[in-house]
């Protein structure tokens, strides 16, 4: 089963106004791909109200430029680029803070796959092989905790891709390249495998919006907009749980395993 926790309650109705108060904010700084940019409003909506503060990688940039400048993650390697030149102002929001980090789906994409049906030569190659994958994200924790200083680095799994929607994609990246539900199970056991290896808390985004099922997607891969507010609400409720624990969270339940 999924481990999610839910509200009783309006989250910001429930929280105790006299503790929070004298709560100091906790740091959040976010890099992820699309997918945390689209729920990524909201997120940050509900972790001000809840002694959060928010930043994400270049938040007035290009949704969908992997670059170092741009607002999107992209793949491991720009991930590790990035935090590699991280600017001094968001250096300093993550040191005694925490780092919120997502990488996959750019990481899996299949050069050229679609090419194949029509009658173009492609290998299909991967954007970035598994074991360097693997290698990256035991690094980007490393980086993340030794020479950036967070307190805390939560990994988040990357979400689904449902092959027969993922291939119907009729935009002008389809013939370039396509993913595969089974290359995202592969390297969310990769992660999964360091995370585990390291101490590195996980948030199964994974799970939450498989459960919502394909009726999810708004694209190729991209959510609904009622999607990525649940999304959101599940990002939140983890981070208040990692933050607080049980003792703090008595307005949670845990749905059965």
């Amino acid at each position: 089963g999924l481990p999610v926790r839910t509200q009783s309650s309006d989250v910001h109705d429930s929280l105790p106004q006299t503790r929070a108060q004298s709560m100091a904010r906790t740091r959040v700084f976010v890099v992820g791909d699309s997918i945390s940019i689209g729920y990524g409003p909201r997120l940050r909506d509900l972790l001000d109200l809840d002694h959060f503060e928010y930043a994400r990688k270049n938040p007035a940039a290009d949704p969908a430029d992997t670059s170092v400048s741009g607002q999107n993650g992209g793949d491991s390697r720009m991930v590790l680029e990035y935090l590699r030149h991280l600017p001094a102002a968001e250096r300093s929001h993550v040191r005694n803070g925490w780092l919120l980090i997502n990488c996959g789906l750019h990481d899996i994409k299949r050069r050229g796959a679609r090419r194949l049906e029509r009658g173009v030569a492609a290998d299909g190659t991967l954007q970035v092989p598994l074991q360097e994958y693997k290698a990256n994200v035991a690094e980007i924790v490393r980086l993340g905790r030794e020479q950036l200083g967070a307190v805390k680095l939560v990994w988040l799994r990357t979400t689904p891709v449902d092959d027969e929607i993922h291939a119907a994609r009729g935009d002008a990246a389809a013939a370039a390249f396509t993913r595969h539900a089974s290359d995202v199970a592969a390297y969310n056991a990769a992660a999964d495998e360091v995370c585990a290896q390291l101490g590195v808390p996980i948030i199964d985004l994974h799970a939450l919006s498989a459960a919502v099922g394909r009726a999810a997607f708004r694209d190729h891969v991209h959510y609904e907009p009622r999607v990525c507010d649940l999304q959101a609400r599940y990002v939140h409720l983890e981070c208040r749980y990692l933050r607080d624990g049980d003792a703090e969270c008595d307005h949670y339940s845990e749905r059965p395993h």
